[in-house]
């Protein structure tokens, strides 16, 4: 059984199904925004840390100017904080799907990166060389090189595809 609330407003009773709601619905995602709403403010409050969510995919970083320490500090309270806040809502975050990108400022340089980890449910995450954020590829060392390659990849099929289209008629 499942009840929904809005304020002081609350549904009768309802029950559930075995299944969830069905892949495609658009309820799933309006839902979990509504669920989500208080959260921005929430992240807001975190000096130094932006966010962005797009469907179930958060990305939260930091382009404050300061030490690696600062940066891990306010990164993981704001991971903290989505955690938290998620849980709240009865729903989960995935920590194996925790990633860290760190892109330092300037010319890129192959130091190796700072040693920050974000940790979530016991978890730690250590940064990665390349994330895909909203289907965009970004690199630590700043380059597009990975972006560049996927998209060549991408155009070589469809020409490929339009080729036996084209040689059909």
């Amino acid at each position: 059984m499942a009840t929904i609330s809005i304020g002081e407003e609350k549904s009768d009773p309802v029950e559930l199904g075995e299944n969830g709601t069905p892949q495609g619905s658009f309820l799933s995602p309006l839902l979990f925004n509504l669920a989500l709403l208080p959260l921005p403010g929430l992240l807001k409050q975190i000096e130094g840390v932006d966010h962005a969510f797009c469907a179930d995919d958060f990305t939260l970083w930091t382009a404050q100017a300061g030490s690696d320490a600062f940066a891990e500090e306010a990164l993981q309270w704001a991971a903290m904080t989505v955690h938290e806040y998620a849980k709240s809502c009865g729903l989960s975050c995935a920590p194996r799907k925790l990633e860290l990108l760190i892109i330092k400022p300037g010319k890129p340089n192959k130091e190796p990166p700072p040693n920050v980890t974000i940790t979530i449910d016991g978890m730690a995450t250590k940064p990665t060389q390349q994330i895909r954020i909203s289907g965009l590829l970004l690199q630590s060392d700043g380059k597009a090189q990975a972006a560049v390659t996927k998209i060549k990849t991408t155009t070589i099929q469809i020409l490929g595809v339009n080729r036996r289209v084209s040689n059909r008629n």
